[in-house]
């Protein structure tokens, strides 16, 4: 909800709308993790449409396409059973975020985001890549 504000007001509407509909996203997720069932298919589905929809209609500069790719990413990653490939899709997500926070002026996104970015680094190494190793 920070990140949402924060590009609202720097007038980067693409993200906040994008902040928001992430926010909604994980509620109603969360009501399927209650019941301990998967997200269907189609609700994935309508939340990539709503997702270029959100882009479409705040879309002012090629930048907000940014935004778009990152909701789809983190869309994609409800469908990952592994838990290895959400932290993939999370690492990529945020690396884009990160950019969009750049160009957008969103310095302390960037900052929350850089932090997140060594988490996941951090979880690909110890969770992933060391177990690799061994």
């Amino acid at each position: 909800m920070f990140s949402a504000v924060n590009f609202i007001l720097l007038a980067g509407y693409s993200g906040a709308i994008i902040c928001i509909f992430a926010i909604i996203q994980t509620v109603i997720n969360n009501f399927f993790e209650r019941k301990e069932e998967k997200v269907p298919k189609y609700v994935v589905g309508i939340y990539i449409i709503i997702s270029i929809i959100c882009g479409l209609i705040t879309y002012k500069k090629l930048i907000d396409i940014l935004s778009v790719i990152c909701s789809i990413l983190y869309t994609m990653s409800i469908l990952q059973s592994k838990e290895k490939n959400i932290r993939k899709l999370s690492l990529i997500n945020i690396l884009l975020w990160i950019v969009y926070d750049i160009i957008s002026k969103a310095y302390t996104a960037a900052i929350s985001d850089i932090s997140m970015t060594i988490s996941t680094l951090i979880g690909m190494y110890r969770y992933d890549y060391r177990k690799e190793l061994n």
